[in-house]
C-alpha cells in the first residue's frame, strides 16, 4: 500500500505544474530549531518521569488518598486534548504569573508527559502483580522497580516518551513557542511552497526512526533477559 500510494504521488507530482525551488529553504536555521524541538522534548520528559513515576506508584498503592488524588490527576490530564492543555496554560500561567508562552508551553507538555509516564509506570506495577513468582501482596508495589531492571525500564519508559514528545512539541506552535514546525510555518507564511514543510516532516521522520532504532536494540541486547519485554501481550511501551 505504501509503495502504491509513493507511485501515485510520484505521478501527480510530474504530471501538476509545480514548481519546486529548494533554494528558497533557510537551511542554516534548520540546526538550531531542531536543537530547540529536542531540548524541549528533553526537560518535558524529564519532568514528566519525575511526576509520574510517583504517579504511576500511587495508582496501585494500597492507600486511598494517594490512589485518589493519582488517579485523579491522570483522568483530568488523560481527558483533555494536549492542544487544549496548551492554551489554557498559556491563557492561566500568563495572566497569573506573567509566564513566558515558551514556559507556558513546557509547562503543558511536562503535565501531558507526566500523565503518560504514569500510565506507563502503572502498567509495569501491575504486569508484575500478575505476573510475580512469589504472588505475595507486596509485589504490585515493590516488584518491577526494585530489582536489578529498574534503572532499564525507566531508561526505556524515558524512551518512548521522548519519541511522542517530539511529535507533540509541534502543538506548542499554536502559542508561538520557536520549535521546529513553528519555523516551518513561518518559512511557509514568507515563501510560497510546501519544500519547507516536505522538508520538516522528513526530519521528523529520520528523529523517530533513529530514536526507535535505538530502544529495538536496547530492547534486543540490553534487557533481553527482562521477562516484562519480552512479554508479546505487553503493548504499552511502545503503543
Amino acid at each position: 500500500m505504501t509503495i502504491l500510494l509513493g507511485i501515485i504521488f510520484y505521478q501527480k507530482i510530474h504530471t501538476t505544474n509545480i514548481q519546486w525551488d529548494w533554494k528558497m529553504i533557510p537551511w542554516e536555521w534548520y540546526p538550531k530549531y531542531i536543537f530547540e524541538t529536542l531540548k524541549i522534548a528533553t526537560i518535558s520528559c524529564v519532568m514528566g518521569i519525575v511526576v509520574g513515576v510517583p504517579l504511576g506508584l500511587g495508582k496501585t498503592k494500597k492507600n486511598i488518598i494517594a490512589r485518589s488524588i493519582s488517579s485523579l490527576y491522570i483522568w483530568i490530564f488523560k481527558g483533555v486534548p494536549p492542544l487544549v492543555q496548551i492554551l489554557m496554560a498559556s491563557g492561566l500561567l500568563s495572566l497569573f504569573f506573567n509566564l513566558s508562552n515558551y514556559a507556558c508551553g513546557m509547562i503543558a507538555l511536562s503535565g501531558y508527559a507526566s500523565f503518560r509516564a504514569g500510565e506507563m509506570i502503572e502498567s509495569i506495577t501491575n504486569w508484575f502483580s500478575v505476573n510475580s513468582t512469589d504472588g505475595s501482596a507486596k509485589s504490585k508495589n515493590e516488584v518491577g522497580f526494585s530489582d536489578k531492571y529498574f534503572m532499564n525500564r525507566i531508561g526505556c519508559v524515558f524512551l518512548c516518551l521522548y519519541i511522542h514528545l517530539i511529535k507533540e512539541s509541534t502543538l506548542l506552535s499554536v502559542i508561538a513557542v520557536p520549535e521546529l514546525f513553528n519555523f516551518t510555518r513561518r518559512v511557509m507564511s514568507q515563501f510560497s511552497g510546501i519544500e519547507a514543510m516536505f522538508t520538516t516532516a522528513l526530519i521528523y521522520i529520520g528523529l523517530v526512526f533513529s530514536l526507535s532504532q535505538i530502544f529495538i536494540f536496547i530492547r534486543k541486547k540490553i534487557i533481553k533477559d527482562d521477562a516484562f519485554f519480552n512479554d508479546p501481550n505487553n503493548v504499552f511501551i511502545w503503543s
